[in-house]
């Protein structure tokens, strides 16, 4: 049904080839199929026929982090940050999620203390737990759908989780085991099994 939308998708864009909606829906199509390079051309396009469509921005930048991209996706949140004046927690979680993968730590700490200080219980979505190799099932408008669960795999305490990881390549093992604590009793299993192994 997927591939069959895509090629409605395609036929619409030939007929009317500046339409940023059809970009975009296109994008979020071959993010549900994985094929995130393609889904990364088609939010340019979007992007340059509507660059104050921010979730283009999100969803191209997630697109980014599921090739494991982050340099590149941290542009597009730092975009959205400074440029378009974007201040959510969903934003500033992945932008602090990116710099956790570039080990930009103490960067990364400041950004998911935003997170934490105005909705500690944040959850999201399809996303790569770093100690795995597993990337993002899906890329496609999650910030849409981040308020019903439906079948979705919610990472809950994820904020504190992340944080935690920070503290701990800082060597703040102390420091790293009290949010892994509270990830933990947010649902976190992630946070439970280092519990296990750093935390006795």
């Amino acid at each position: 049904e997927l591939e069959a939308a895509g090629l409605d998708f395609d036929k619409a864009i030939q007929i009317n080839p500046c339409c940023s909606d059809y970009y975009f829906d296109r994008a979020d199509i071959e993010c549900h199929l994985q094929n995130y390079a393609a889904a990364i051309d088609n939010y340019n396009n979007a992007i340059r026929l509507n660059p104050n469509r921010y979730l283009a921005y999100v969803n191209r930048a997630l697109a980014k982090i599921a090739l494991g991209d982050y340099s590149s996706a941290l542009e597009d949140f730092d975009i959205l940050i400074d440029e378009k004046n974007i201040i959510t927690v969903e934003v500033y979680f992945f932008h602090g999620y990116a710099k956790y993968f570039l080990k930009e730590y103490a960067d990364a700490i400041e950004d998911l203390d935003f997170v934490i200080q105005r909705r500690p219980d944040f959850a999201f979505p399809y996303i790569k737990n770093p100690h795995s190799e597993n990337v993002s099932e899906k890329c496609s408008s999650a910030l849409t759908n981040s308020g019903e669960a439906g079948e979705t795999v919610w990472y809950k305490g994820v904020a504190f989780y992340i944080r935690g990881l920070c503290k701990q390549m800082l060597n703040d093992i102390s420091a790293a085991c009290e949010d892994w604590r509270k990830a933990e009793s947010l649902g976190s299993k992630e946070a439970a099994e280092l519990l296990i192994k750093y935390c006795k």
